[in-house]
């Protein structure tokens, strides 16, 4: 697993587990939006993730080398948290890859 402070983890280590969210009720989710860290070419990038939802649901998110929010539409679902995991480093130079913001967008339960 990484550490969500220590940019220097990614380097000695594979990024499997970044983070969990728990709502603490019934959300209906159906856009999540990620922004990477991206001080190029001192940072590198994720080029996938996936997103496993408590319903046993998942998406695989294709990831781009950019400073802009990467938007992702989902089927709508109800969920009480979510993990982002399995996420592959892009192959570059940087050890650095780092998420700066995730947004989860939808309506209460």
């Amino acid at each position: 697993m990484c550490c969500l402070y220590d940019t220097t983890s990614f380097a000695k280590t594979k990024c499997t587990h970044l983070l969990t969210i728990e709502f603490g009720r019934s959300v209906t989710v159906d856009e999540l939006r990620l922004t990477l860290r991206a001080d190029f070419p001192h940072d590198s990038y994720w080029t996938q993730a996936t997103v496993a939802f408590d319903d046993g649901s998942r998406e695989v998110l294709q990831l781009t080398k950019t400073a802009a929010p990467q938007v992702f539409a989902l089927a709508p679902r109800t969920v009480q948290s979510l993990k982002l995991f399995e996420l592959k480093k892009a192959d570059d130079a940087s050890p650095f890859p780092a998420l700066t913001q995730i947004e989860v967008w939808g309506t209460e339960g």
